[in-house]
């Protein structure tokens, strides 16, 4: 992925997009994953972008022809009948048509613009930002890219499945999606949700990807990978950290770091375990 800076297309997006949601249909990734993907893929700028966001899918399944079902073909020589419309109680039903329909319209208009003032509102009173890397989220919330967020992350894994091994962690600041070995010896994975409780996500595949014990990871080196991430940008809407171990024995990039602002501007880098950077795409 170091190498892979060229600049990302639209068209590159859309298909990235489109793995993505597949993905999602098929029970790979949870919503509020496959939410989080596709905004960050709308804002991605190089393909090395693209490529974070969707490494770990795996394509979409190509569903077969009709035949296959044994299906049979359809006539379409003799054109099939139309429902005639019915009228509603004769002369006296147009009326009530006519005065029920302009209702039904002034009660749409009315919920549209009760739902924006919703929205308004809860954007208002929620904040437009995530929560900081490190800070108190506060109001019983968390934030996983804290060292308190984090080592809850691993208890309630550790605790859940017996293990805190995983093959690879997505943390964003509100939850994370982890993938944990089923057993042993074999790369096959299942996904894990946390964001306060811990949920199997259902989303079951193999992994590329070494495992490794989570609970090895400091955390704030997490954060402050994360934070120098987002000083690369200016005024970063979102940020997340990616964490696996090296799939190359020449390099030794443990945690990666992403952030993007409104403009679709982002800054991502690479540190091992102590925290020193490994790749950064800016250095020269």
């Amino acid at each position: 992925m170091a190498g892979n800076d060229k600049r990302a297309r639209d068209q590159d997006r859309d298909q990235a997009i489109e793995v993505v949601e597949a993905a999602w249909a098929e029970g790979q990734i949870v919503e509020a994953d496959r939410d989080k993907r596709v905004e960050s893929l709308l804002q991605a700028q190089t393909m090395a972008e693209v490529q974070m966001l969707t490494h770990d899918l795996q394509l979409p399944r190509t569903p077969p022809p009709p035949a296959a079902y044994g299906q049979a073909e359809v006539e379409v020589d003799t054109p099939l009948p139309v429902p005639q419309p019915k009228r509603v109680g004769g002369s006296k039903g147009w009326w009530l048509l006519l005065v029920l329909i302009p209702i039904g319209l002034v009660v749409g208009v009315i919920a549209i613009i009760a739902a924006i003032v919703s929205g308004v509102q809860s954007a208002v009173s929620d904040g437009d930002l995530p929560v900081a890397p490190g800070a108190d989220p506060g109001r019983g919330e968390v934030n996983v890219l804290s060292p308190e967020g984090f080592d809850d992350l691993v208890a309630a894994l550790a605790e859940e499945t017996g293990s805190s091994t995983v093959f690879e962690a997505v943390l964003y600041p509100g939850y994370a999606v982890v993938s944990v070995p089923v057993d042993a010896t074999t790369d096959r994975t299942h996904s894990f949700y946390w964001d306060g409780e811990l949920d199997e996500s259902g989303s079951k595949s193999t992994s590329a990807y070494e495992r490794f014990d989570l609970a090895d990871i400091d955390p704030t080196v997490v954060v402050s990978v994360v934070d120098q991430a987002r000083a690369k940008v200016e005024d970063p809407q979102s940020w997340y950290a990616i964490i696996r171990a090296p799939s190359d024995t020449d390099d030794d990039t443990w945690i990666w770091g992403y952030a993007t602002n409104e403009y679709g501007e982002s800054g991502y880098l690479g540190s091992d375990q102590a925290g020193t950077i490994t790749w950064d795409p800016t250095s020269s």
